[in-house]
C-alpha cells in the first residue's frame, strides 16, 4: 500500500429549499483518515439525548419518535 500521511475535512450541511427545518441548527461533520483508520465525527447544536435513554443510542431496533424532527 502507498505511503502518504492523514488528512481531514470539515463540512456543514445547509437546508435546501423552504421548510420547518429552515430553523434547525448546522450539523458539522468531520472526516479524518489515517493509513489505517478512519475516523468521522458528527455534532450538532441540539439538545442530545436524555441520560435515561443514551443506552439506545446505537440500536438498530430503536428510531426517533414521529415529529421529533430526528
Amino acid at each position: 500500500g502507498g505511503g502518504g500521511g492523514g488528512g481531514s475535512a470539515a463540512s456543514t450541511a445547509a437546508p435546501r429549499g423552504a421548510s420547518k427545518e429552515d430553523d434547525m441548527p448546522p450539523v458539522q461533520a468531520i472526516f479524518s483518515y489515517g493509513e489505517e483508520e478512519v475516523a468521522i465525527k458528527v455534532s450538532d447544536e441540539g439538545g442530545g439525548i436524555p441520560s435515561s435513554q443514551q443506552h439506545l443510542a446505537w440500536s438498530y431496533f430503536v428510531s426517533a419518535p414521529r415529529g421529533s424532527g430526528a
